[in-house]
C-alpha cells in the first residue's frame, strides 16, 4: 500500500466516525445541562454584593438597598425577643432579626446571626437564615434617650434606660404572650408605652404609681406607609424593671394635676407629632380620592382655649397640608374646625373663629 492509499482510508475512517462523535458531544452536553440543575443552592454563585459585618452596616443601607439582600453575618448580644423576632445589638448599633422561633433565645446570649439584609417598615431589617448561640455576653451599656427623639424613632431597636411613672398596668387581649402586659409610664411629660411578658403581670399589677427605671431595647409601631404610631419598650422581663421610688399607699396621696396641665396643647410643645397625625389623614384621605370615594374632610382641633393657640396651630396645619400636596402632586378640599370645649374658650369664640373654617361646641364624654 502506498503513503497516499494509507492517507486516503485514514481519512475516510474520520469522516465515517465524525456523526458518531458530534452525537456524543450533544449527549454530554445535555447531560452537564441537567445536572446543573440539581445543584445545592448554597454551591451557587452567591450574591456580588460584599458582606455586611455589623448592625451599623446594614442600617445605613436605604429600604431600597436593603431590599437587594445585600448578604449578612453579625456577632452581637440578644437584647429581647418576640413572638416575631429578636432584638440583637453588636458593637456598632441594635437591629431587628426575623426570626422562625425567637422563644428559644434568652436575652444576653451571644449569637452569630447570618442571613441577608430586608427592608422594613420604618429602617432595614435582618432576615436571619441561621442563628447560632455562641456564648453569654453582658447586656451592652443602655443609652438614655431624649424623649422627643425616641417618640420619633431615632432609637428604633437600641438598647435604652428610660425613667418615668407607671401611670397604667394592663393585659391586652389578642396579643403575643411575651407582649401581653401593657405599662403606661409618664416620662418628662410625655407617655410611653412599655410591654413585659404574659408571666410578669402579677409583679407587674403592683407598679402602678411607682417610679421606675427600665432597660430595654426601644421599638416603634408604624403602620402601612411607614410612619410610626407609637414608640414603645420591649421588656424581656420583671428583672429588667427597678423601682426607684414605690408606689404610694393611698393613691389618693398623689400630687394633683392642675386642669391647664391636662389641657396642654401637644401639637404645640412637639410640632412632629403634630405633623405626623395631619400628614397621616390628608394621605390616606388622597388614597381613598384616588380610588373614587367622595369625602368631606375635617381637621378637628379640640380643646381649643386661645386665639394666639388657635393661629399657631392654624398656621402649621396648612404649612403641613401644603407639604402634603406638594409632595404628592394631589390636592383635596378640607375644613379647619376648632371644638370649643371650655367656658373660657367660648367667652373667646369669635376670636378663635377668625383663624379656622368652623367652630363647633361640645363638650367630651
Amino acid at each position: 500500500m502506498t503513503r497516499e492509499s494509507a492517507l486516503r482510508q485514514s481519512i475516510q475512517r474520520q469522516q465515517s466516525g465524525a456523526p458518531a462523535r458530534r452525537i456524543s458531544d450533544m449527549v454530554a452536553w445535555c447531560a452537564i445541562g441537567l445536572l446543573s440543575l440539581f445543584i445545592p443552592p448554597n454551591c451557587k454563585p452567591q450574591s456580588t454584593y460584599p458582606l455586611l459585618n455589623t448592625a451599623a452596616s446594614i442600617l445605613a443601607l436605604t429600604n431600597t438597598e436593603a431590599d437587594q439582600k445585600h448578604p449578612a453575618a453579625i456577632d452581637g448580644v440578644i437584647t429581647s425577643s418576640t413572638e416575631y423576632g429578636l432584638f440583637v445589638q453588636d458593637r456598632t448599633a441594635g437591629i431587628w432579626v426575623d426570626w422562625k422561633n425567637p422563644r428559644q433565645f434568652l436575652p444576653g446570649d451571644r449569637v452569630l446571626v447570618e442571613g441577608t439584609s430586608t427592608a422594613g417598615l420604618f429602617s432595614p431589617d435582618f432576615a436571619a437564615r441561621r442563628v447560632t448561640v455562641i456564648g453569654r455576653l453582658p447586656l451592652p451599656t443602655p443609652r438614655r434617650p431624649n424623649m422627643k427623639r425616641l417618640l420619633a424613632g431615632d432609637y428604633n431597636d437600641q438598647y435604652v434606660v428610660i425613667t418615668g411613672l407607671v401611670r397604667s398596668v394592663a393585659l391586652r387581649p389578642n396579643v403575643s404572650p411575651p407582649q401581653r402586659v401593657w405599662l403606661k409610664l409618664l416620662v418628662d411629660g410625655d407617655f410611653i408605652y412599655a410591654t413585659l411578658p404574659l408571666e410578669a403581670y402579677g409583679a407587674a399589677e403592683h407598679l402602678y404609681g411607682a417610679r421606675v427605671r427600665i432597660e430595654a431595647p426601644a421599638s416603634c409601631t408604624k403602620n402601612l406607609n411607614r410612619q410610626i404610631t407609637a414608640a414603645m419598650l420591649s421588656i424581656p422581663d420583671i428583672h429588667h424593671v427597678t423601682i426607684v421610688r414605690p408606689p404610694p399607699r393611698d393613691l389618693f396621696d398623689e400630687p394633683e394635676t392642675s386642669i391647664g396641665g391636662l389641657m396642654h396643647r401637644l401639637g404645640l410643645t412637639h410640632p412632629e407629632i403634630l405633623r405626623l397625625q395631619v400628614t397621616a389623614a390628608l394621605e390616606a384621605a388622597l388614597e381613598l380620592q384616588a380610588e373614587g370615594f367622595a369625602l368631606d374632610l375635617t381637621l378637628l382641633v379640640p380643646l381649643a382655649s386661645s386665639e394666639e393657640e388657635i393661629r399657631t396651630l392654624a398656621q402649621r396645619v396648612r404649612e403641613i397640608a401644603a407639604d402634603v400636596f406638594f409632595r404628592r402632586s394631589q390636592t383635596i378640599g378640607y375644613q379647619l374646625s376648632a371644638l370649643i370645649e371650655s367656658p373660657r374658650a367660648a367667652i373667646c369664640a369669635a376670636e378663635i373663629a377668625r383663624h379656622v373654617d368652623a367652630i363647633a361646641f361640645g363638650m367630651r364624654a
